[in-house]
This record gives structure tokens, sequence and C-alpha cells, in this order.
């Protein structure tokens, strides 16, 4: 019996973990030089409202200097105000640090978000980067921007910055996230407002802002094996993440989906399905909503299965061949290849 044991334990290691609740992992190495990475980690939250208005003619030039890029793409993109080194931006940020609503959850943050929070975000976020490295060591790793967006972004990707909405964050049931009207937020999109999917979230949006070249609008197969590439990198960036947080779903809805795997991927797998090129079709699969608004899907569904079924398939894939590198799983361009492994679990 202790035979049997040993051999279901080593049997369970080579298959990366694949024993367990969670979906596999590749195990990454750290090189000597990521091993040795400072992620910089910048609070524009903090500086842009701290900043002396008085002088107002100073503070975009101050925040330029200091944030470069990603003060571009705050002031244009975030807020829309206008060219982020053009005079108007000037008289626009005022008003903006002085409106009522943004001064209320600039003070929840301030409130919500502790030193002990931010020492555990920039912990899991440096051990991110640091096998993000090893992966790349030709690629820089980004600067993290803790910012406030108005609602505007929850992750803020470029190059060279990571963006992270801290007013995104503050929980469905905070007072300010309450007042938030539905047409602005819906409330399935305020129940991903927890502060547990801070770092989860930014290295998806990170991975995907690095992957998006290899994205092609094909067909529903070809997008479930994009979106389970990114999550497959998302989770050996994060191995100790648990599945929920990386999906932004509670454990209720893991569950369902494990529960109804054999019967909803006969919905998937039906070949009018599977190599279906509609994008409004496609996109049932991989919308944010309270559940999955594909055809043939109940409403009690998880939402987004697609990424869900996605991951499966290539988890499954680099399990059965442990030997295929994170390099050679993202130019495998033979779709079919990959769904060859996947075998959907019957409850």
């Amino acid at each position: 019996m202790k035979d049997i044991n040993w051999f279901l334990l080593v049997l369970c290691t080579s298959l990366l973990l694949a024993c367990g609740d969670e979906n596999p992992h590749t195990p990454i190495e750290l090189t000597d030089t990521a091993s040795q990475l400072q992620v910089e980690f910048l609070h524009l939250e903090k500086d842009l409202f701290q900043s002396d208005f008085k002088n107002s003619n100073r503070v975009s030039q101050d925040l330029y200097q200091k944030y470069g890029a990603f003060w571009c793409a705050y002031v244009e993109q975030d807020l829309l105000l206008a060219e982020c080194q053009s005079d108007s931006v000037q008289n626009l940020l005022y008003p903006f640090v002085v409106n009522t609503a943004i001064l209320e959850a600039h003070q929840a943050i301030q409130n919500t978000f502790s030193t002990e929070d931010f020492d555990n975000y920039n912990e899991q976020l440096t051990g991110a980067m640091r096998r993000w490295q090893s992966l790349y060591p030709d690629r820089s790793a980004p600067k993290i921007v803790y910012y406030q967006s108005a609602w505007n972004n929850n992750i803020h990707p470029i190059e060279g910055y990571l963006g992270i909405a801290l007013d995104s964050y503050l929980g469905a049931d905070h007072p300010v996230i309450q007042k938030l009207s539905t047409e602005q937020i819906p409330g399935y999109k305020k129940l991903d407002m927890r502060k547990d999917y801070i770092v989860p979230d930014a290295v998806k949006g990170w991975v995907a802002y690095q992957n998006r070249a290899l994205y092609q609008p094909k067909d529903l197969l070809h997008e479930l094996i994009f979106y389970g590439k990114l999550m497959h990198i998302t989770r050996s960036l994060l191995p100790e993440t648990p599945d929920s947080l990386l999906l932004n779903w509670s454990s209720q809805e893991v569950q369902w989906a494990k529960d109804n795997e054999w019967n909803t991927w006969k919905e998937v797998a039906r070949e009018d399905r599977l190599f279906d090129k509609k994008m409004a079709e496609i996109n049932r699969w991989f919308t944010q909503g309270p559940f999955t608004g594909a055809k043939g899907i109940p409403q009690e569904s998880s939402p987004q299965l697609g990424i869900w079924f996605g991951w499966q398939i290539v988890g499954q894939y680099m399990e059965q061949h442990p030997e295929v590198s994170i390099a050679q799983l993202l130019a495998e361009q033979d779709d079919m290849k990959l769904l060859a492994s996947y075998k959907p679990k019957r409850k």
C-alpha cells in the first residue's frame, strides 16, 4: 500500500500538480538576474492629490517627469482630458481632483488600503515579475503604478508600465461603490471589485497586453485556445493563487463549471459552434456578465465559461506534454493538436 501511495505522489508531481484541485502550471525556474529584480512601485493616487495646485502650471509637468508615458495614458485614456503635454491639461486637472465624488473615492482608497496590503501586493507582484523576467530575459519588467482611474479602468498596461486603479477595488459593499449607478457599473461588475482580485487581475492584464500580437480572430476554438494560453501563463506566474481568484469566480461558480463540464462541453463542441466564425456568437462565451450568455447555457451558469474551457484544454495539453515550454506553447498554431488532449470530466 505504501508503494502505491508513493507511486500516486510521484505521478501527481510529474503531471505538474494535476492531481490537485487547481489547474496545472509550468514551473518557472528563476534566473540569477531575475531573482535580483527589484520592481518599482509608484503611487500616482497620492502624488496627484498631494500636488500644489496653487502652482498648477507645474503639476502636469512634474507628474509627466515622474510617470512618463503612463501619465500621458492616464490623462488621455483614463480621464479623457486632452493631449498630456498641452496647456489645457493644467486647467482641466483641478476640477477633477476637487470633484466631490472623486474626493470621496480618494478618501475611501486611503481608508481601505493599508501599508500591509501594499506590502502584500508588492511581494506577490515582484514574484510574478521575476518569473516573467525569467521567461523573457530580453524584456523589461514594468513599473507598477497604483492610481485612481475614476472607474474608467481597473488594470491599465502600457509598454513599461502596469497601472492598477485602486478605486476599482474598494469592494462591492463599499458606500462609494454602492452610490455608482448600475448604468455606470452593473451589479455583476461591482462584484469583481474585490481587493483580493488586484494581483490576479494585474498579472492577467500584463500577460494579455504582452501577447496581444498573437490574437487573431478566427473561430471559437481558436479563441478558446488563445485565452487558455493566457490563463496557463498567468497560473505559472502566480502558482499559488487559487483558480477562483484567477477567474474572478466564487467557489460556487468554480464548482458549477466542474459539475457541468461534460454537459456544457457538448454545447461548445458541436461542429457548427466550435468552428463558428461569427464574432457576435463567439463573444457570448467570453463577455463579462452574471452568467455565460451563449445559446444552450443556463442562466445559473458561471460567467465567461469560454475562458475556463480554454484553460482546461491548454492545461490538459501541458500536463500530458511536460516537455513543452511556455514559448513553444505560445508558438503552437495547431489548435486541433491541443484540443486532442482534452477530455471533459463527466460527473
